[in-house]
């Protein structure tokens, strides 16, 4: 009896393990669904200059890969078919700032807003439904995936103005890898393979302190990542 209510208990403890990943500070958070890319552009006020790689997208906790290439332009995004508010905001770029952002956002059924909070008419929508991800790809229309793609980071070394990564996919993928602080990017490189290795050099040298590398894999219609913490000195 004791022996069956142990190996219950292992059970059950593996079971959960599952449904989490590890954190580079060694909490447990939820597992992403997948990667969904886009930003603001730089030009004159268009919702041309908005994108995102998703039309429609499935429930689930999404990694937002935003880039704000403008300094009079932001990305915002909320719930709803209405214009940001700050009450609605998930997460957002400065309109006055550029760079490079990732953001793990909690998608729910229902339609999104993303836009310019500075310019009305560069508002975009997209939706949450059940069933596959549409992306906006016009020649075709492309389904996510359960192909077993995985990463791992096999090494890094961080100076203050150089840091090496080395990673190897579990098949021929577009790898990219990127170093962050508080969800800013600050380098960034990518290249084909199944083992890479990376030079990536910030833009300016890094100060003292822990910085996360995150590797990025894409393949057939899916991707995964992993997350290192570095320690720059």
């Amino acid at each position: 009896m004791r022996t069956l209510l142990v190996g219950l208990i292992v059970f059950c403890l593996g079971l959960g393990a599952a449904f989490l990943v590890a954190t580079p500070n060694g909490f447990a958070r939820a597992a992403v669904d997948g990667t969904i890319t886009g930003g603001v552009a730089a030009g004159a006020a268009s919702p041309s200059l908005l994108s995102l790689s998703v039309t429609s997208v499935a429930p689930g906790t999404y990694e937002f890969d935003i880039s704000d290439d403008s300094p009079v332009h932001n990305f915002d995004i909320c719930p709803g078919k209405n214009r940001c508010t700050p009450q609605t905001s998930l997460d957002k770029t400065s309109p006055s700032g550029t760079g490079g952002f990732v953001w793990d956002i909690v998608l729910t059924p229902g339609t999104y807003t993303y836009q310019c909070d500075i310019h009305g008419p560069m508002t975009k929508h997209f939706t949450v439904t059940g069933g596959t991800t549409s992306t906006t790809d016009t020649t075709q229309t492309t389904q996510t995936t359960t192909a077993a793609l995985t990463v791992h980071i096999v090494s890094t070394r961080a100076s203050r103005t150089l840091v090496k990564v080395s990673a190897r996919a579990s098949q021929l993928s577009r790898v990219t890898a990127v170093v962050l602080r508080k969800g800013k990017r600050l380098a960034r490189a990518a290249a084909d393979g199944t083992h890479v290795s990376f030079r990536l050099k910030p833009g300016q040298p890094l100060r003292p302190g822990r910085y996360v590398v995150k590797v990025t894999v894409k393949c057939c219609g899916s991707s995964a990542s992993a997350r290192k913490t570095i320690r720059v000195t």
